[in-house]
C-alpha cells in the first residue's frame, strides 16, 4: 500500500503523530504551510475565529499527484472544536483527486468528532479509519495512545491485505 500523509501542524503536535504514523505505515509525508500568521495572541484568536466561521487560507504550493497513491492520510489539529483553515483550503482544492482516505486529529481535550465530520463531508468519501488522540498524552507516551495509534494502522493495513 502506496500511502501519503497530509497534515498541518501548529505547535507541533500534530507533526509528531504524523511522524509516527508515517514510520509504522513507511509512509511519504506532505506537511501542509499556512501562509498567514498564526503565532501569538493575535495569531491564536485569529486562529480560532477563522476555524469558528469555517474560513479558508492561503497554503504554499506542493507538487504531488493523489493519484500515485492507494491512500492519503489527512491529520489536524482541531481548534475550537473545528478543524483548522489549512486542511479545509488543501480538501477543498484537492477532494476530487484522492484515492481512499483516513483522518486523524490532535486536540486539547474538547474531542474532534465534529471537525472528523467536516472533513469526510469536504472530501466527500468515507475514511476508511479514525484517529483521535488527546495532545498531552502524545508528550507522555501513553500506553493508551500507542494502543489505539496501532489499531488504526493495523485497520488500514487490513484494508489493503
Amino acid at each position: 500500500m502506496k500511502t501519503l500523509i497530509v497534515f498541518y501542524s501548529n505547535t507541533g503536535n500534530t507533526l509528531k503523530l504524523a511522524k509516527v504514523l508515517a514510520d509504522k505505515l513507511e509512509s511519504e509525508t506532505l506537511e501542509i504551510k499556512d501562509r498567514r500568521n498564526r503565532k501569538g495572541l493575535i495569531g491564536f484568536l485569529r486562529a480560532g475565529f477563522d476555524a469558528i466561521t469555517s474560513n479558508v487560507t492561503i497554503i504554499e504550493d506542493f507538487n504531488l499527484k493523489f493519484a500515485d497513491y492507494d491512500l492519503v492520510i489527512i491529520g489536524t489539529p482541531i481548534w475550537a472544536g473545528r478543524l483548522t483553515p489549512a486542511i479545509r483550503t488543501f480538501l477543498i482544492g484537492n477532494s476530487e483527486v484522492f484515492p481512499e482516505v483516513a483522518f486523524f486529529a490532535t486536540h486539547g481535550g474538547g474531542g474532534s468528532s465534529k471537525a472528523l465530520i467536516q472533513m469526510e463531508e469536504l472530501v466527500e468519501k468515507e475514511p476508511l479509519a479514525c484517529l483521535s488522540i488527546e495532545k498531552s498524552s502524545l508528550k507522555d507516551g501513553s500506553s493508551e495512545n500507542i494502543q489505539e495509534v496501532d489499531k488504526y494502522v493495523k485497520t488500514l493495513q487490513n484494508k489493503f491485505e
